[in-house]
Formats: structure tokens, C-alpha cells, sequence
């Protein structure tokens, strides 16, 4: 009888490990980003079936105050919001709007970094602002996609400080 409670036993302890050893891999294995962004296309209206690159990102992990960092500069095919009236043709004059273009451009903290669009607030430039918050005259959270109509590249900046 004892043998067949210890047998049992190892075959039940067996079963939970391998239950553990399962759970861990699937919370612990690198899983490849997905073949679409749909935040950065969801918020643009942009066409998700197109040809793009990310040609690099930088993404800081959320702080446990919900501070985060989130870059991506993308070469897209082709440029066709579903509403282009979203997005505004630089340059432009609203002081939040040139300062919310120059964070995006210049992120302290992420030096050296690969240039995305050259000058954004020059006339080929168009923004789509999500969202920015301000705190007072300081811009604390935003969310906008700068795009350069001779390049063809999109920069994605999400950030809350």
C-alpha cells in the first residue's frame, strides 16, 4: 500500500513540475515583436498592410510610477492616413507644438541615437499629436508621430515623465 501512495506521490510531483517548468518558459521565453504596430498605425489611421521598416526603437521599461519611454523611427511605404486633416504640415507656430517637436527630435538621455528626420519643423515635416499634457509650462506626457514627406519615415514618440 505504501508503495502505491509513494508511486503516486513522484508521479503527481512529476505532473507539477512539469506544469511549473511549462508556466515559466511561456512567461520567460523572448517572444519576437509582432509584423505590425498597431498602437503607432492605430493612432495615425495609417494603412497597417504596407511595407515598413523599423530602422531602430528605443523602449525603456515602465517605471512602478508608470513614468516610460517608448521611440521608434519607421520607414513606411507609403503615406495615407485615414485622416489626413490629423496631420498637421509644418512648420509650425504654436510654441507647445514646435517644443512637443523638438522633445520628439532630441530626447535627452537617448544621445547617441541615430538621426529619424533631419529637421522637424521644416516644411516636408507632418505631426500628429495624440496627446500632451502639460504641468504648468512643462510638457510631462505626450504622444505624437512626426512624418517627413521626402523621406518617408515616421517617428513614433510616447513618453510620460
Amino acid at each position: 500500500m505504501l508503495r502505491v501512495f509513494d508511486w503516486i506521490l513522484r508521479g503527481f510531483g512529476l505532473i507539477c513540475l512539469f506544469v511549473v517548468v511549462v508556466v515559466l518558459g511561456f512567461f520567460l521565453w523572448p517572444r519576437s515583436p509582432g509584423p505590425v504596430l498597431p498602437e503607432v498605425f492605430g493612432w495615425g489611421g495609417l494603412d497597417r498592410n504596407q511595407e515598413y521598416k523599423i530602422l531602430w526603437e528605443l523602449k525603456d521599461p515602465r517605471a512602478p510610477n508608470g513614468d516610460y519611454t517608448e521611440i521608434r523611427c519607421i520607414a513606411l511605404e507609403r503615406f495615407e492616413p485615414s485622416s489626413p486633416e490629423r496631420w498637421v504640415l509644418g512648420p509650425e507656430v504654436n510654441e507647445i507644438y514646435v517644443k512637443a517637436r523638438e522633445i520628439a527630435s532630441a530626447w535627452p538621455g537617448t544621445s547617441p541615437r541615430p538621426e529619424c528626420i533631419d529637421n522637424v519643423n521644416s516644411s516636408t515635416v507632418r505631426m500628429f499629436v495624440w496627446r500632451i499634457e502639460l504641468e504648468g509650462r512643462h510638457i510631462g506626457a505626450m504622444q505624437v508621430m512626426l512624418f517627413d514627406d521626402v523621406t518617408k519615415r515616421l517617428l513614433s514618440f510616447a513618453y510620460q515623465v
